[in-house]
């Protein structure tokens, strides 16, 4: 039930994500550089299976004229019943890539049109708004795979 009223009350779709298992060498060091930042660093040894069961999709997220990287790790350890490991990276103009969600998500992955602090909402199944520094859920009942909570 409360997944129909988020599903009701978000904005109109911007578009959904097609997700390749297709990753190029800045795209692996992307994903390295978020391994590192997110929760899963306390997982030792995890990083190359990470690697190596990630899927990518490619997108910009504010506007700037830079793909951002939407990382959805899918396998037998890497999923839960709130989905499976979704990581987000911002892209730098220095070649660097900065962690700016590390969640659940799934693959009907949606960009919505509404923006919070220059960053577009996303839909992850669950509504998250940027707040500045990173993507939060908004509905606190939403499900998460997390356990760092």
């Amino acid at each position: 039930m409360i997944s129909l009223a988020v599903m009701a009350a978000s904005p109109a779709i911007a578009g959904k994500l097609r997700f390749t298992r297709n990753l190029g060498r800045d795209e692996v060091r992307c994903l390295s550089s978020l391994f590192w930042e997110s929760n899963w660093s306390l997982e030792t040894g995890w990083e190359y299976d990470m690697i190596a069961d990630a899927e990518i999709a490619r997108t910009d997220l504010n506007d700037d004229g830079r793909k951002d990287y939407i990382f959805l790790i899918e396998g037998f350890d890497w999923c839960g019943t709130g989905g499976c490991t979704l990581l987000i990276g911002r892209a730098e103009s220095d070649g660097t890539c900065h962690l700016i969600y590390d969640d659940a998500g799934f693959p009907n992955f949606t960009v919505l049109r509404a923006r919070d602090n220059g960053y577009h909402r996303l839909y992850t199944p669950c509504e998250t708004r940027f707040d500045g520094r990173r993507y939060q859920q908004l509905n606190p009942e939403c499900p998460t795979a997390t356990i760092w909570r």
